[in-house]
């Protein structure tokens, strides 16, 4: 079985039609992390149900830096915030 990296730091970011905020947060968010943490980091946002293209401006994120990553969730914010405890 192969060995599952756990990153240093994770930050959990709920999203919800925020399509035009998720590639400057990541632009300024980034650079923060690499000087705090090097390589070891990542950003995961929770989309909760986005209706515009959040979604889409996340994977083109994650192009630019495979430490971006997604997970699609449907229900409340309540939920996508809750998976912050996990």
């Amino acid at each position: 079985m192969a060995d599952i990296h756990t990153p240093l730091l994770s930050i959990i970011v709920p999203v919800k039609d925020e399509e035009e905020a998720v590639g400057p947060f990541v632009t300024r968010v980034a650079p923060i992390l690499q000087g705090i943490c090097g390589q070891d980091w990542e950003i995961l946002f929770v989309d909760d149900g986005s209706t515009d293209a959040t979604m889409a401006a996340i994977i083109i994120a994650n192009q630019r830096e495979p430490r971006i990553r997604a997970r699609a969730e449907t229900g409340d914010a309540e939920r996508a915030r809750a998976l912050g405890d996990v």
